[in-house]
């Protein structure tokens, strides 16, 4: 009875850890995605910036 109780019982906390994980990682991936989000932007500022500095100075 003891090691059916404890095999139920490693179950429950398997499926709570793996909740608890699956939260954290939401959390993180949002986070992640705001800062990707942002970095982006600017990277593509950046290069748009360079690309169109060369281009003018070809021209000119």
């Amino acid at each position: 009875m003891s090691k059916r109780r404890n095999k139920v019982a490693l179950r429950y906390l398997f499926v709570i850890f793996l909740y608890i994980a699956g939260k954290m990682l939401a959390k993180i991936d949002k986070s992640l995605h705001i800062i990707n989000k942002a970095n982006w932007h600017m990277i593509c500022h950046s290069f748009y910036g360079d690309y169109l500095m060369q281009r003018k100075a070809k021209r000119g």
